[in-house]
């Protein structure tokens, strides 16, 4: 008999986001200080890291993405 492995689902953009977003604000990091992308609004920036945007637009989380990932590597330099 063969043993069933559980299926595990592959890593989004948007969980890489909200892991990220939790990393850096665990840094001490302020939610004013990582909008200060342009691309990216304070109050969305609070309404999606309190949970209250089930389904942000992909624009968004790219370049919420593509902000924390340059807010890490310059934190590591």
């Amino acid at each position: 008999m063969r043993k069933k492995f559980p299926t595990m689902r592959p890593m989004t953009l948007l969980d890489d986001t909200v892991t990220r977003l939790g990393r850096i604000r665990a840094k001490g990091a302020s939610l004013r200080s990582i909008a200060a992308e342009p691309a990216i609004p304070y109050d969305w920036l609070k309404k999606f890291a309190g949970g209250h945007i089930p389904d942000p637009s992909v624009n968004r989380i790219q370049a919420l993405n593509a902000h924390l990932r340059a807010l890490e590597r310059s934190s590591r330099t």
